[in-house]
């Protein structure tokens, strides 16, 4: 007697099968955000570091009679991957599978996570982690792959306005209370552009930035630090547009970044408000 052939019952897939709501409309971007993981980066100069990292994953939903995407694939993708150190190669390859796994003409890829950098006290010279916020960004159109990363640097900023009027108040009401000028912690947001041969290393962006600011903010602090943060301030008095202009100008002589945007944001000690200041390289078609 013959076996019964048993007949294996296809599982529904309705982003391949299904309609979508509205025909002939294409997406620039279909995918998954803050995802959950482990990334393990190299160091400038030292040995990799595991780091937990939220991300992001879309590609282009270019077929406007596909219904939807796979989404659980971008995971899957990413994480089959993440054993390995974070390269540009690892980003490139991680976007070729996007893009093959999913039939999609573009992919992308977000990392965000906090970054640790070795600081050291300005006087007392003992050393503790400062934690930088970081995303790192690929993007895979057609051959051509763009690699970006933002740091986030963290720095006091002293009025020049408020000093000088404190200074006048001094020299010409002699007797009365003194004033005191007002300052307040600040925020650097830069984003950079550089090429898949070219590499630019946190440590080493995060390392102009604080350089031409001058006033980052400091994690280990005794009164000697102090003291030597009040003289860096007064040295160094800013306004918001001041910020902008002195990271611009060493970015502008960084060969490995190809375009940039600064962003600093005074949070303003005296208005209930935000100062800011907003500069990029001004490459057409660039970062805006």
């Amino acid at each position: 007697m013959a076996k019964k052939q048993s007949r294996v019952r296809k599982i529904p897939d309705m982003q391949e099968d299904g309609k979508p709501a509205v025909s002939g409309i294409t997406l620039d971007k279909v995918g998954v955000r803050n995802v959950h993981t482990m990334a393990r980066f190299a160091r400038m100069g030292g040995a990799p570091i595991s780091l937990p990292v939220k991300l992001s994953a879309y590609v282009s939903l270019s077929d406007p009679d596909k219904k939807g995407i796979n989404m659980s694939r971008l995971p899957r993708v990413v994480l089959q991957h993440m054993a390995n150190n974070i390269t540009t190669d690892l980003i490139h390859n991680i976007l070729i599978d996007f893009k093959k796994n999913l039939g999609s003409s573009e992919s992308y890829l977000k990392l965000r996570f906090w970054y640790p950098i070795e600081r050291m006290s300005l006087k007392s010279k003992e050393e503790a982690p400062k934690m930088y916020e970081c995303v790192l960004e690929g993007k895979a159109q057609r051959d051509q792959l763009s690699l970006f990363l933002t740091v986030n640097v963290d720095y006091s900023s002293s009025c020049p306005c408020s000093q000088a009027l404190v200074e006048s108040l001094q020299k010409t009401n002699k007797g009365v209370p003194k004033g005191i000028a007002h300052s307040q912690r600040s925020k650097a947001t830069v984003t950079v552009q550089f090429s898949h041969s070219n590499v630019i290393y946190i440590e080493e962006l995060v390392d102009v930035i604080e350089s031409a600011l001058k006033t980052p903010t400091q994690v280990i602090v005794r009164r000697p630090d102090e003291k030597e943060f009040g003289v860096l301030s007064y040295a160094n008095q800013k306004f918001v547009e001041d910020a902008v202009r002195l990271v611009s100008s060493e970015l502008d002589k960084f060969k490995r970044v190809q375009d940039y945007v600064v962003v600093c944001n005074h949070f303003e000690s005296l208005h209930s408000f935000d100062a800011v200041a907003i500069r990029s390289k001004g490459i057409p078609g660039g970062l805006r």
